[in-house]
């Protein structure tokens, strides 16, 4: 899986976008073409009022969870969830999770794979549903300003979640500006899973629910897997000396 350095930000309005417009194509990530989604002409998404800012002694976290109609450098983001958590995995507030309008011909054009889940979650009939889903534009602001209202200070909060480094390639395309803000560390919850597996054995890898593969849902287990390795097998710091 390519995560190409000379992505073409996904926010730049390509000409002919806006209400009705076709898809554009546009180059990005080092690979040929991608399908721009076009502007559609909808009031903005206002984000939850935040509770608590975070600052670079809270070790903020920022976990985000996408759901794709395949992982190719053609497809497209159609879920995306984000919970803030503090550096002891403490989340702000529910979080917010946003569905993306998206054609039918792109959904029927996903993988058995996609098809079957999504369709088994409501993801596609979602996707499709004019008073769920919302613009590509209207997600990336409202994604956008969810995180800087939480925390403000560039490159401060680290990405998280699992196999987040997936995830990561389709947000440096389409929302750019959002890893900009974003420390270039991540905290991917797959490698905690393989090194236990690896070291104490099968038995002990968290054996929570497999989700229902929407995106919020799939934060949450994330955050709850986390916990689970970090009571089991990180020793309490007021054990821990100094070096």
């Amino acid at each position: 899986m390519s995560d190409g350095t000379n992505a073409t930000a996904a926010s730049s309005a390509p000409a002919g976008t806006g209400a009705g417009a076709a898809p554009v194509e546009v180059p990005v990530l080092g690979f040929t073409t991608f399908t721009a989604l076009p502007t559609f002409a909808v009031s903005p998404i206002p984000p939850p009022p935040a509770t608590r800012r975070l600052t670079h002694s809270d070790g903020p976290l920022v976990w985000i969870d996408c759901e794709m109609t395949g992982l190719l450098a053609t497809d497209r983001l159609l879920e995306i969830a984000v919970i803030i958590t503090d550096a002891q995995l403490n989340p702000l507030d529910e979080g917010v999770s946003y569905v993306i309008k998206t054609e039918k011909h792109v959904l029927d054009a996903m993988g058995e794979w996609c098809v079957n889940q999504h369709g088994i979650s409501g993801l596609t009939a979602a996707c499709l549903d004019p008073t769920v889903a919302r613009s590509h534009q209207d997600v990336r602001k409202a994604v956008l300003a969810y995180i800087i209202d939480r925390v403000p200070a560039k490159r401060i909060g680290v990405l998280a979640g699992n196999t987040v480094h997936a995830d990561k390639v389709f947000l440096q395309r389409e929302l750019p500006e959002l890893v900009e803000h974003l420390h270039y560390r991540i905290v991917d919850v797959s490698s905690f899973k393989e090194c236990v597996r690896r070291w104490y054995g099968e038995e002990h890898v968290w054996q929570g629910g497999k989700g229902s593969h929407r995106a919020l849902d799939d934060i949450r287990g994330s955050i709850e897997e986390l916990k689970h390795y970090r009571q089991r097998f990180f020793v309490p710091p007021s054990s821990v000396q100094a070096s």
